[in-house]
């Protein structure tokens, strides 16, 4: 809305407020019994505003490049960053099994690779609103996979917030059609 003058139709906004609200929700939900860290609400929180900001930067200018290129530069410069901050604990590498080093390097494949240039696909043919409001649907799809994948349960606030994501989320794309 601010950047790139896209205007919200009502059905957008109540969508928008449902998905914000669902995903608060579920992350003052809990879930598998642990108390809620107010650091790590907070970090999810300034991250979430990372995530917009890349939404922003990656719509203004999807339609003129390739998705791959586009996120190439900035992927690589992330890693960079990553090995330089990571370097100090380098030696917990040495006690990585096989499977844990397959597990970081799908980690990096999917999450720098795959999904940047997914998302910049993404934006040459939906809106940022339509795009970032289907992107909070990783919240209830993560507390699924959380308790299917890992046994933690998530607490009825964690439900209710995913069922609030859901619904905005499907109000927000339908409305930008």
């Amino acid at each position: 809305v601010l950047f790139l003058r896209h205007r919200l139709r009502r059905p957008a906004v109540i969508g928008l407020a449902l998905a914000l609200t669902g995903a608060a929700l579920a992350a003052w939900g809990g879930s598998g019994g642990r108390p809620t860290s107010a650091v790590g609400v907070a970090a999810v929180a300034g991250a979430t505003v990372a995530w917009a900001a890349v939404t922003v930067a990656t719509r203004s200018v999807a339609d003129r490049y390739d998705p791959w290129w586009l996120n190439t530069p900035g992927t690589v410069l992330g890693a960079l960053v990553m090995v330089a901050v990571a370097a100090p604990r380098a030696h917990e590498w040495r006690g990585l099994t096989a499977g844990d080093g397959l597990r970081l390097v799908w980690l990096g494949a999917v999450s720098s690779a795959f999904v940047y240039a997914a998302l910049a696909r993404a934006m040459r043919d939906l809106s940022a609103t339509t795009t970032a409001s289907l992107w909070t649907l990783v919240t209830p799809l993560a507390i699924a996979v959380a308790w299917v994948g890992l046994g933690e349960r998530p607490g009825a606030g964690a439900v209710v917030g995913s069922v609030l994501v859901v619904a905005g989320a499907r109000a927000t794309a339908r409305s930008s059609r």
